[in-house]
């Protein structure tokens, strides 16, 4: 056989999972790889307390939804947006380059990066989002209709689930 042959045979079967001989690593299987890891986490859920009233939601696994969970327990001071959603300013810009999305959800839980807003969507579902679009962070579970509920000025505690 040719070196060069040898060398791409071997690449592929380490990359398949298998060794040089073609056999499976010890124990069986195939090797883990962090992607696979990642996918194993179990999800980050959250309570939304606005009063004496709950909400809970769920995270999703991305960048700027894990660099919320490192700034809780927070409380926002939120307000009502065209009727359709509730805002309020983090206490600093979240972290982690995540794909944004240019609809709104009803339940969604997202960032706005221009103004350092974290919301909650609770009307107006599929209208189209501004530039530079929205960061997904997650989606309400149960209690939207506590959010929407809420008024136009109200603080809301996030804190993660336990």
């Amino acid at each position: 056989m040719r070196p060069h042959l040898v060398l791409a045979t071997t690449a592929v079967l380490l990359l398949s999972g298998c060794g040089a001989d073609g056999t499976a690593p010890a124990g069986g299987g195939t090797a883990a790889t962090p992607s696979t890891a990642a996918a194993q986490e179990e999800p980050v859920r959250i309570r939304l307390t606005i009063g004496h009233q709950e909400a809970t939601g769920t995270l999703h696994d991305n960048p700027a939804a894990r660099d919320l969970v490192s700034l809780l327990p927070l409380t926002v001071p939120m307000s009502d947006l065209l009727g359709r959603e509730k805002p309020g300013p983090l206490p600093r810009a979240l972290a982690g380059d995540v794909e944004p999305v240019f609809t709104y959800r009803i339940g969604q839980i997202a960032y706005w990066p221009p103004g350092r807003d974290l919301f909650v969507v609770y009307d107006g579902d599929g209208l189209q989002a501004p530039g530079p679009g929205l960061v997904p962070l997650g989606t309400v579970d149960s209690g939207l209709d506590v959010v929407a509920a809420a008024g136009a000025d109200f603080d809301m505690t996030i804190a993660v689930l336990d």
